[in-house]
């Protein structure tokens, strides 16, 4: 039986993958699309995600080699404009990289760790039995799993499926 499955490749579904491989765990990613998206979605990275991903050794792979994260000295928020070059901690880091080749480096990470990308698997299913959760796949073999995690965006179909409300 698998450990974990985690519905969604975007940049949360396989950072997650990565930390698990890393501690043990192989899981087992399960992605809708068939191939990696084109598409835009977002345009970096803000908070403390970014001294996480220097940690791991991830964040020379999205910037030059050499550097090192700083902390933004301002930032706008709800168009508030927010002067943190001041304070004796900034705890806010930023780095403007676009999400696909953010995605990217963490696939690239994933593989590099042994995870298991599924793509082209479609959860459209999920069924709690005592000691496991089994994911129903659209034209693919259901799945048996200890823990599913739901990393398929704001529309959540795992989230939907878990009857989980998101009234935002």
């Amino acid at each position: 039986m698998i450990e974990v499955v985690i519905a969604g490749a975007g940049p949360n579904g396989l950072m997650l993958a990565c930390e698990l491989a890393l501690s043990g765990v192989r899981p087992v990613v399960l992605e809708r699309l068939t191939e990696p998206t084109d598409t835009q979605r977002a345009n970096g990275l803000v908070g403390q995600v970014i001294r996480m991903l220097d940690r791991r050794g991830l964040y020379e792979r999205l910037t030059a080699p050499g550097t090192t994260p700083e902390p933004a000295p301002r930032f706008t928020f709800g168009a508030f404009p927010l002067h943190l070059g001041d304070l004796p901690d900034n705890p806010l880091y930023t780095l403007l990289v676009p999400q696909l080749r953010i995605e990217r480096m963490l696939a690239e990470r994933a593989a590099e760790l042994g995870v298991d990308i599924r793509r082209g698997h479609e959860v459209i299913g999920l069924t709690q039995g005592e000691k496991s959760v089994t994911v129903e796949l659209r034209e693919q073999v259901p799945i048996e799993a200890e823990f599913v995690v739901g990393a398929d965006g704001g529309r959540s179909a795992v989230r939907k499926l878990a009857g989980i409300d998101f009234p935002g």
